[in-house]
């Protein structure tokens, strides 16, 4: 799964489905750290991949770093589907949960002498508080809260199940992250610890295949093909 040039979510599904059943397909490894997903793209993606895993066919995920300039909740979050994980040895797991923050700019427009005048329909519709308002009010806190303890929930549970670790032992590894690879190896975030070259090693010796033929998701289907 490529970050450039990359493909519609639909036709990544709808092909890894379709490998899936096709006897030529022996594998598939994903290389990730930056994908840009949304949570509810991501969910749909681990889907597909635990999906394909099910058949017994070889699903390893590869990173440089879960997370670096940016956070790698999202990503550590997909590559999880994956029953087995390798990580550089110098990267990490940035695996620390969400945040949100709010912009206001009406201590800026009165300063300018500018009186915005916007209908607001109750507490917790907020998108007129960026001209309304100087701070955040309560109600959108505690609205922005509930998101971020749904959303943040959601990856302890997608992560303690493919992990096989408790919910507790997730959060308490949110709360101490980003990890680095050593400690994650140990908590069990990842399984090994090694380079690009290794996991595609690794890959093709499960796959009991020489020399397969590497082909990306979103173009399978073009031609046959041995290897995702």
């Amino acid at each position: 799964i490529r970050a450039l040039h990359t493909p519609m979510l639909r036709q990544l599904v709808s092909n890894l489905r379709k490998a899936k059943k096709d006897k030529q397909v022996v594998g598939l490894i994903a290389t990730l750290g930056s994908s840009g997903l949304t949570l509810a793209q991501c969910d749909e993606l681990r889907t597909a991949i635990t999906d394909f895993a099910d058949a017994g066919k070889p699903t390893i995920a590869f990173s440089t770093s879960f997370g670096e300039i940016t956070p790698g909740t999202i990503d550590y979050y997909l590559a999880s589907a994956f029953p087995e994980i390798w990580l550089q040895p110098s990267g990490a797991v940035g695996l620390v949960g969400f945040a949100a923050e709010s912009v206001f700019v009406r201590a800026a427009l009165d300063k300018i002498g500018v009186q915005p005048q916007i209908e607001q329909r109750h507490e917790y519709k907020s998108a007129a508080d960026l001209f309304m308002r100087a701070e955040i009010t309560e109600p959108v806190r505690k609205m922005t809260m509930r998101l971020l303890e749904s959303a943040t929930q959601t990856v302890v549970d997608g992560v303690a199940s493919s992990r096989r670790l408790s919910q507790k032992q997730v959060r308490t590894l949110l709360a101490r992250g980003p990890l680095p690879a050593g400690e994650a190896l140990a908590e069990g975030l990842v399984d090994h610890l090694g380079y690009r070259d290794e996991a595609y090693a690794a890959i093709k010796e499960q796959a009991s295949v020489k020399d397969p033929t590497l082909k990306y998701v979103e173009r399978y289907g073009s031609n046959r093909v041995e290897t995702l």
